[in-house]
């Protein structure tokens, strides 16, 4: 397996397109990716993935649908048992150590809980909600975790 500090080497290499902002992200949160991950049982490079995926390691970044920061969570989605019964406000998941702490946690509780251990099948409720555990839902969303899924090979060296 890669050492996460790959990503600081590996993101600007795949993709040149990324500011330099960005990649500052990148190897600022390293650690904290780790050692969330760590806590949630999931391996680093799968959240940085679902990161950069998600939002490019843009910190502001808020969607049309209103999800908030560097994970892309929906505050109206938190406050049950995926985030601990704590809420959080888009304020909130816009601070980088808020929205690492608290992705790491819904992804982990999707993957144990709603997927029954299927990473594949816990990205696609992370994106799309529990519909996904249908076998529609998960199809639909399939190019979603095709993405997540991409970006973790390369940063496990399955390049």
């Amino acid at each position: 397996m890669a050492f996460l500090f790959s990503l600081c080497l590996l993101f600007p290499q795949h993709y040149p397109e990324m500011s330099s902002h960005q990649r500052d992200v990148v190897c600022k949160y390293e650690h904290l990716i780790r050692v969330e991950a760590k806590k949630n049982n999931i391996e680093p490079e799968l959240l940085a993935s679902l990161i950069f995926v998600e939002s490019a390691f843009l910190p502001d970044a808020q969607s049309s649908v209103g999800a908030c920061g560097l994970t892309q969570v929906v505050p109206k989605w938190t406050g049950g048992k995926e985030t601990k019964g704590v809420s959080y406000t888009c304020q909130q998941l816009k601070r980088p150590e808020t929205s690492i702490r608290v992705g790491a946690e819904i992804l982990s509780y999707n993957i144990r809980v709603y997927a029954k251990g299927s990473i594949d099948k816990g990205l696609c409720v992370y994106n799309a909600g529990t519909k996904c555990i249908t076998r529609k839902g998960f199809y639909k969303r399939l190019q979603y975790v095709k993405k997540v899924n991409y970006i973790f090979n390369l940063l496990i060296g399955g390049c």
